[in-house]
């Protein structure tokens, strides 16, 4: 027999190296673990980033067409793959930012892409000024009453 098999301290150093290992293995596949989590975290982020940047796409896209019906724009769709890319800009509160400028823009630099006035050389308000339904229309909005009402429903029927 030797020494080094019956010697206490060096079976206690044996066995701490050993342990030390062991924590070794235990803390490298926490690490594999850990290193795992956050690929998965990283991808979930980029997925929610993706939908978020989506969801906002479609916000500005609805607002451009809702007011691409009221201005009377005769291709939305073409005339929104126009604007730069930074022209709309969806704030915190989700309003839309440089919606007005666009279309002034789209109206000096792309007239045709709107409907022409009816009568030449009256602007869209000027022509509503002057169409007797529409003045009906607004006379029953801001009066409220009954008779002004039935005569604009009466307009509309003939």
């Amino acid at each position: 027999m030797s020494n080094d098999e019956h010697n206490p301290q060096l079976d206690q150093l044996r066995s701490l190296i050993e342990s030390h290992l062991e924590d070794k293995d235990a803390i490298n596949q926490g690490l594999q673990q850990l290193d795992g989590l956050a690929h998965e975290l990283e991808d979930k982020h980029a997925s929610l980033e993706k939908l978020r940047k989506q969801q906002s796409a479609e916000r500005l896209q609805h607002a451009f067409m809702a007011k691409a019906a009221r201005e009377q724009l005769i291709a939305p769709e073409d005339a929104l793959k126009l604007l730069p890319d930074d022209q709309l800009k969806l704030n915190d509160d989700g309003s839309v930012e440089g919606l007005d400028e666009a279309f002034q823009s789209l109206r000096e630099t792309r007239p045709y892409l709107f409907a022409q006035s009816a009568t030449p050389g009256l602007t869209q308000r000027e022509e509503a000024e002057h169409d007797p339904a529409q003045q009906l229309f607004t006379r029953a909005q801001e009066s409220g009453l009954t008779r002004d009402i039935q005569l604009w429903r009466e307009s509309r029927r003939r």
